[in-house]
């Protein structure tokens, strides 16, 4: 069962469970619906109309946009960002200042590292991995189960095939299909 919160913090509108658990300092804004056994951590802030599932945890200082959707048993690191209409998929962890663009989707289960950067509109697949400080460009669609290294860059409109890596510190152009293992450092201006 749901009810409208009374937490100071959270507005009237927004559906908070009972069982969830909202920390202090958290903000929860209008019409915003939190799950069941969901966790809004301390200073955190979940937008107007957004979506926290059930057993979702947002930790301490992240941001959910508003209309953003977070997944059942999904993680927001602390201090992470979640853009506007984003879609963070069941069990995908978002690490610690990551940020996901608006209308970004991260799949079921991905792994999104440490201070990654996901531009708008970029898809993730399920299963797929994004390493600490990556760059992930606008547009960009990383395919079910592909891996993108620590520190990768990866530009607009680019494509990584499933079962695809692209290794630490590689650039990937814009435009670009990756279909095969880009090595450490590497510069892939065509398809590849």
């Amino acid at each position: 069962m749901t009810t409208t919160h009374t937490d100071p913090a959270a507005h009237p509108s927004a559906t908070i469970d009972p069982g969830a658990v909202v920390g202090a300092g958290a903000r929860v804004g209008p019409r915003a619906t939190v799950g069941e056994g969901a966790v809004i951590g301390p200073r955190a802030t979940v937008g107007r109309y957004a979506i926290i599932g059930p057993r979702a945890f947002v930790c301490d200082g992240a941001r959910v946009r508003p209309g953003a959707d977070v997944g059942r048993d999904a993680r927001i690191g602390p201090r992470a960002f979640v853009g506007r209409d984003a879609h963070i998929g069941p069990g995908a962890d978002v690490g610690a200042d990551a940020r996901i663009g608006p209308r970004a989707t991260v799949g079921a289960n991905a792994f999104i590292g440490p201070g990654a950067d996901v531009g708008r509109d970029a898809r993730i697949g399920p299963r797929a991995f994004v390493g600490r400080d990556a760059h992930i460009g606008p547009g960009v669609v990383v395919c079910a189960g592909a891996h993108i290294s620590p520190q990768a860059f990866v530009c607009e409109g680019a494509t990584i095939d499933p079962r695809a890596t692209v290794g630490r510190d590689a650039i990937i152009y814009p435009g670009v299909v990756v279909g095969a293992v880009v090595p450490a450092g590497a510069i892939i201006e065509e398809d590849y």
